[in-house]
């Protein structure tokens, strides 16, 4: 696997808008300001460092979707909704707010503040409390269920967060909130349709579900487990590997990777469940903790799947 180290990629979030002024270029500005993104790297266990990713290719590039949507919190704790305009695979492209609401009649933020990808849950946590000069809390997802994407994980599943120096500062340094597990998986004439991992832990065993990230410039994202009944976690992630199934290779040179999007903690031994097309189950259990940190990937040795 080819590690990628340092990338950044510049991408201009602009909001329509009626009148604009001039900038010093000569360009014409909309009235609303022009944010512009970049993203961190990440750790593959201390040895590769493939880019933070909205999806990526065979060499674990990174690209944007089209389509792809942000929470943008302009001040304000507003939850307002942006799409990029830009082609499939584009590294460098515009974001248009496509949402009706306003920054106004919400609680005043000393900052602009942006969670990937979209999503009308993402709420501004202010009463939640976090260790830190000005960090402040933002309630995220990592969904239950996830699908397999090729050499990589669910874009949607991928939560990444953002935080300017103030509301005159429009640039933002996305960073995973995150963590990864890759399985290494083969199997002769084997055609799977989900892996399930659950998390073996006798306490708070969490994989998926909501937590909070808290944010502060200029400072790594910090994690908060959620409580309460509004706040669903859940001990295990399904990966959907659709109808048609992904069919493994025959020996441990050819193991297919499935990607899974964590959320950062500490599994106290783990059992992976594996279902093909035909309906048969086979599994592979663990006792081993396995630590599970933010913006690190921790990829699994080869496992054989054999059916009983």
């Amino acid at each position: 696997m080819k590690s990628i180290k340092n990338l950044y990629f510049a991408v201009a979030l602009v909001v329509l808008a009626v009148g604009c002024s001039k900038l010093d270029s000569g360009m014409e500005q909309k009235s609303s300001p022009i944010f512009r993104a970049s993203f961190e790297a990440n750790e593959e266990e201390d040895v590769n460092e493939p880019g933070t990713k909205v999806y990526i290719d065979s060499d674990l590039k990174l690209h944007w979707d089209a389509n792809d949507e942000i929470s943008l919190f302009n001040g304000s704790s507003v939850n307002e909704q942006y799409r990029f305009k830009g082609a499939q695979g584009e590294k460098i492209g515009e974001f248009e707010k496509i949402s009706q609401t306003t920054p106004e009649g919400g609680s005043t933020l000393r900052a602009n503040y942006a969670v990937y990808p979209y999503s009308a849950d993402v709420a501004y946590a202010s009463n939640v409390a976090f260790g830190g000069r000005g960090v402040i809390g933002f309630r995220v997802n990592v969904p239950r269920e996830q699908k397999y994407a090729e050499n990589g994980f669910d874009k949607a599943s991928n939560i990444m967060v953002a935080v300017t120096s103030g509301t005159d500062d429009f640039d933002l340094n996305f960073k995973n909130a995150v963590s990864y597990l890759v399985l290494r998986l083969y199997g002769k004439d084997v055609t799977v349709k989900s892996v399930t991992i659950k998390n073996l832990a006798e306490v708070a065993p969490v994989l998926s579900g909501v937590f909070y990230s808290g944010l502060a410039y200029n400072q790594t994202p910090s994690y908060k487990a959620a409580s309460g009944e509004a706040n669903p976690r859940f001990a295990d992630v399904v990966l959907n590997c659709g109808t048609s199934g992904v069919k493994l290779g025959d020996t441990e040179e050819d193991a297919v990777d499935f990607w899974f999007v964590v959320i950062p903690g500490t599994a106290s031994g783990m059992q992976v469940t594996i279902e093909d097309i035909n309906g048969k189950t086979a599994t592979i259990s663990t006792a081993n903790t396995l630590k599970f940190s933010r913006n690190k990937i921790k990829r699994m040795a080869p496992k054989e799947v054999v059916f009983n």
